[in-house]
């Protein structure tokens, strides 16, 4: 009788061996004896050379990078402003790689008064042709967008 016990025994253990799989191993990465280990003073050294190089960049304004085009700033006095003049100030802030948007729809003048006034004194990395820099009206005034989320909801 007990053959039969120790025999259901061995029987009921090697069941559970084909249920539950080995658990895997989970060696620790971290030791010291890796190849791979952490180099703290390296990581510091790097993180200190590419913050030297970051001082050495000066800041410039928009206006600066784009060659201090006074053509655009005259428009601002006699109130002259064309759909082709407005397109002339995005392309040449297209090739120094800035770009402005506009979640909302606004006049062509506000437009032109927010890139002139406002976007022209922004300090911006002048990188040359590296540069890729996105301004949006609504980051400076938001108001405009709560403004007109508001007048949305009263709608419905």
């Amino acid at each position: 009788m007990t053959e039969k016990r120790n025999h259901k025994k061995k029987k009921s253990k090697k069941d559970e061996e084909l249920l539950l799989p080995d658990e895997p191993v989970i060696e620790d990465e971290t030791s010291e004896d890796s190849e791979e280990s952490f180099d703290e003073d390296e990581f510091i050294s790097q993180v200190s050379e590419l913050s030297k190089n970051r001082k050495k960049v000066k800041l410039k304004t928009v206006f600066e990078v784009l060659g201090k085009p006074k053509k655009f700033l005259s428009v601002k006095s006699n109130g002259k402003l064309s759909k082709q003049l407005y397109n002339e100030l995005l392309a040449v802030l297209e090739v120094k790689g800035i770009m402005v948007h506009f979640k909302l729809d606004y006049s062509l003048d506000e437009k032109f008064r927010f890139i002139t006034e406002e976007i022209f004194s922004e300090g911006v990395e002048d990188l040359g042709k590296k540069n890729h820099i996105n301004f949006i009206y609504e980051d400076f005034h938001p108001e405009k967008l709560t403004e007109d989320d508001e007048d949305d909801d009263f709608l419905e």
